[in-house]
């Protein structure tokens, strides 16, 4: 699998209030 969909899915575990769909690239920038 990629590993930002997997780096994706993480950050959906790993920040509770991201749980609406987002851009992988948004996601990326939050988690920075």
């Amino acid at each position: 699998p990629n590993l930002k969909v997997l780096n994706l899915v993480k950050s959906k575990s790993h920040n509770p209030h991201n749980l609406k769909p987002v851009n992988i690239e948004q996601t990326h920038a939050d988690n920075h």
